[in-house]
């Protein structure tokens, strides 16, 4: 559990969500010139959708997990706050607490504390 959680809670820095973006723009694209191809060759509207489907598919598979390398270029900020859960995570482990998820971590920050009383 703790290699899925760890792989899930990655982080994908800013020049690789570019790189994700025109990835997943290229894999469409190009789904959808041979599905249509081969829709029209064989005159069958099925084709068309099954191969859009499954290229959605597999689009879907390349560029929604944090996969290591969209994190080529870590932002040091980011890699300071890693740490800190990590040693966190070392130092609660006899707990049973374990690592915090960046929705637990953030759970307790509220926007009344951020707005100004008139």
């Amino acid at each position: 559990m703790g290699t899925i959680q760890r792989f899930v809670d990655s982080f994908i820095d800013f020049e690789d969500q570019k790189l994700a973006e025109q990835l997943c723009n290229i894999l469409l694209i190009l789904m959808g010139l041979i599905a249509y191809a081969i829709g029209f060759t064989f005159q069958d509207l099925r084709y068309i959708v099954y191969i859009s489907l499954g290229g959605t598919a597999l689009t879907m598979l390349a560029v929604v997990p944090p996969w290591p390398f969209f994190n080529k270029h870590p932002v040091s900020c980011f890699l300071l706050e890693q740490r800190r859960w990590r040693t966190k995570s070392n130092s609660d482990a006899g707990h049973g607490l374990g690592r915090k998820s960046w929705v637990q971590a953030f759970s307790n920050f509220s926007f009344k504390d951020n707005v100004n009383a008139d």
